[in-house]
């Protein structure tokens, strides 16, 4: 008995909808309330998208033990930006790098 075929587009959906929950659950962190780093400080100075603070956070893809992902660097930023009517407000960030896959090539990445 074959089993019938999965089209290729709707494979493609479901493929990607897993990805984008892993992405949103992967970095495992508080709540902005909870956590001091989210805060602004009293005044925000500065220029849009000039960093107020950063830290290096874990990168995991498991949401049960937060087990990190080897090799993969991640970084939170919390920096300055404007809301809709130009005000100046805090905006959080998160960065990951993988590994390198092998040495950089002689003219760099």
């Amino acid at each position: 008995m074959q089993l019938p075929r999965v089209p290729t587009r709707a494979l493609t959906g479901l493929v990607l909808a897993v990805v984008v929950i892993a992405a949103a659950t992967a970095c495992k962190g508080p709540t902005p309330s909870q956590e001091a780093f989210y805060q602004p400080p009293t005044t925000l100075t500065g220029h849009p998208g000039d960093v107020i603070r950063s830290r290096s956070s874990v990168f995991t893809l498991d949401a049960v033990n937060f087990t990190p992902v080897a090799g993969v660097t991640s970084q939170q930023v919390l920096y300055r930006s404007t809301d809709a009517l130009g005000a100046a407000t805090r905006s959080p960030a998160r960065s990951w790098c993988p590994p390198p896959r092998g040495p950089a090539p002689a003219r760099g990445r």
